[in-house]
């Protein structure tokens, strides 16, 4: 048997439990014991019944995208993986439809159906448990030199992705032909925007990082300690920054807000970028906001607004191979983006907990207790 923390949506219940051991399915699974399993929004809104489905056939859906796991018993030949290897998982697993293209290339993350199962989210269970079972095929090595920050791979993800896809768009301009570092502003100092600004500063981009807090706090610290200015927009708005720097080629979005998002085309350069990464609640813009000012300022400047969402095997890849470059360019500081951990006992604290930057879970540390 093994513990996993359940979310019964119809029931509207949430908590750990004790469920059957998975077991191999076929030749290419991997068994893997959970190490830690790092908690977001998303979690949050899950447990509060904001979306979240189960699979199809069951109730229940265990929770937990964000993983670092290690190989139990030898792995299938061909793999690269060996016993106690270090993995993280791929979230997204691909739709069955055999005219979606995109999912039957293993580019899942640009799904045409909207039918794809997301393991801890919807259509499949998710990390947080003490042992899972994934297809070789949708796990990534990790060299032991991350075990402390690997846990911080699938949420450095959204950004590889934006930065993958920045390489392609950028080249709608002739005369540019690819991105160049420039000038970045990432609007939002959570962990998605914090790894962001770090995956920009590898780069060669100026970043600027700009949130509501005032500094100094521990997320305006780390944008510092990588180089990147950091801007309290309640201090210095997203308006006046933009007049000030003279605007950016890219603006990444990581703070959730639509219509913060939107204003953040201000500081936009002429064919600068804007990437939507966070997810915002409905509901009405805030007294005084234009829309029309916002269309006119992307038509005029032949801006493009670009979502972004999941990630494929190559933005894990990435993370990964940034996470190491971050370590020895700045040892000790993508740790610190980790200001609390839990034991598996204490899940329900740590998807609950408000305050400091990301929570994980230490599934190991509770199962070796």
């Amino acid at each position: 048997m093994s513990r996993a923390f359940l979310v019964d949506p119809v029931r509207r219940r949430s908590g750990l439990a004790t469920i059957r051991e998975p077991a191999r399915r076929c030749a290419h699974d991997v068994i893997l014991d959970v190490l830690e399993v790092g908690i977001c929004g998303t979690d949050r809104e899950i447990v509060e019944f904001a979306f979240g489905e189960p699979p199809t056939g069951e109730d229940r859906l265990v929770l937990g995208h964000e993983c670092l796991a290690r190989v139990v018993g030898p792995a299938p030949d061909g793999t690269g993986l060996q016993d106690e290897q270090l993995a993280v998982p791929i979230v997204r697993d691909p739709c069955e439809a055999a005219d979606c293209a995109p999912c039957r290339h293993d580019d899942q993350d640009f799904c045409l159906t909207g039918q794809f199962a997301e393991h801890g989210i919807r259509r499949a269970h998710g990390f947080l448990a003490e042992r899972i079972v994934m297809p070789a095929a949708r796990l990534v090595a990790v060299p032991d030199a991350l075990r402390a920050t690997a846990v911080l791979a699938e949420p450095l993800t959204v950004a590889e992705k934006v930065l993958r896809q920045l390489a392609a768009v950028a080249g709608r301009v002739p005369s540019t032909g690819a991105a160049r570092p420039g000038a970045a502003l990432v609007v939002g100092a959570g962990p998605i925007g914090l790894l962001a600004a770090m995956a920009l500063v590898l780069r060669g981009w100026t970043v600027t990082v700009g949130a509501r807090s005032v500094a100094p706090t521990p997320n305006a610290r780390f944008a510092e300690a990588l180089g990147a200015r950091y801007v309290s927009t309640h201090e210095l708005p997203l308006g006046v920054l933009a007049a000030e720097t003279g605007g950016f080629e890219l603006v990444l979005e990581a703070a959730g807000d639509a219509t913060v998002a939107l204003e953040a085309t201000a500081g936009l350069r002429p064919n600068g970028i804007l990437a939507l990464t966070g997810l915002s609640l409905p509901g009405p813009p805030r007294a005084g906001f234009d829309l029309g000012e916002v269309i006119r300022r992307v038509v005029l400047g032949n801006q493009v607004l670009l979502g972004s969402v999941n990630a494929a095997r190559a933005d894990f890849e990435a993370a990964i191979a940034d996470l190491l470059r971050a370590e020895e360019r700045w040892p000790g500081l993508a740790e610190q983006l980790i200001t609390s951990r839990y034991p598996l006992e204490r899940s329900a604290d740590a998807i609950h907990t408000s305050g400091g930057i990301k929570a994980v879970i230490e599934v190991q540390e509770a199962q070796a207790a």
